[in-house]
């Protein structure tokens, strides 16, 4: 079964697009949730390729729900994962 995750809170930072190869781009950006909590969170999420764009009606402190499906990858022995976006959504 594929199963799809959402985060809810403010965007504390947003990067510039890197080209690795011609063939893919990607862009990190930062939200910030759960401030309920006595320490807040934050997390890291990528946009790649043809969803690099989605990012760009947004700015540093807006609220949004970010959809997304994590994906991890082994090299050398380490894992790595990458939070991958498909939607963000302007939070009021």
């Amino acid at each position: 079964m594929f199963q799809t995750f959402q985060i809810t809170g403010a965007i504390t930072a947003i990067e510039d697009a890197v080209e690795f190869s011609p063939k893919y781009t990607e862009r990190t950006f930062v939200v910030k949730y759960d401030t309920s909590a006595d320490y807040s969170y934050n997390a890291a999420l990528t946009l790649a390729n043809t969803k690099l764009g989605m990012i760009d009606d947004f700015k540093v402190g807006d609220n949004v729900t970010v959809h997304f499906n994590p994906s991890s990858r082994e090299a050398k022995g380490n894992w790595y994962t990458k939070l991958n976006v498909w939607k963000i959504e302007h939070q009021r």
